[in-house]
């Protein structure tokens, strides 16, 4: 009877202790997407701050030409001196990251540091894209990296895409342009 309970009490104890466990990763990453919106929002709205002080050189901006309300920042990671630069109806050829502002990859080509062997570029139409991709690239030289900051408004707006992009997500994206194919 003693061996019964022994077991009975060692049972119900692991079985606690799984239920926590489970209870405590389900919430883990639920938080990994709590106040989404605002985070997303309070991210941009800093990197606004840093553009309009000046205190930092390398970032950049340009208006999104559907919302003028809308800046897409950027970084120039690699530059290059001449390269052909494509306009809004030619198809471009990159290598891509993309992750959201809490470093989860949602997408890309290669690992967004170091361009591999089997890694092999995708082609695009330009003017297809999200218009945070359309507006940086007409700037962008072949064979330059840069750092894409593009807000909701820019990327995929308040739903969730289909794709999986939750609602209001500032996307991150690494981009090396690998080639213009004129239209």
């Amino acid at each position: 009877m003693k061996k019964i309970i022994k077991s009975f009490i060692l049972l119900s104890t692991f079985t606690v202790c799984g239920l926590f466990m489970a209870s405590c990763s389900e919430t883990e990453e639920e938080g990994r997407y709590d106040n989404w919106r605002n985070r997303n929002e309070n991210f941009i709205d800093s990197l606004s701050n840093v553009m309009d002080s000046g205190s930092d050189p390398e970032l950049y901006a340009v208006i999104d030409e559907y919302d003028k309300a809308q800046r897409i920042f950027y970084k120039k990671l690699t530059t290059k001196d001449e390269g052909d630069i494509p306009l809004f109806n030619d198809s471009i050829v990159c290598y891509y990251y993309g992750a959201y502002i809490n470093g989860d990859r949602f997408d890309g080509n290669f690992d967004g540091k170091e361009i591999q062997p089997n890694d092999k570029p995708t082609g695009f139409k330009l003017n297809s894209l999200v218009s945070g991709w359309i507006w940086p690239l007409q700037q962008m030289k072949v064979g330059e990296r840069w750092m894409l900051y593009i807000p909701w408004q820019s990327g995929y707006g308040e739903k969730t895409s289909s794709g999986g992009i939750p609602g209001y997500s500032t996307l991150i994206f690494t981009i090396q342009l690998e080639e213009v194919v004129v239209k």
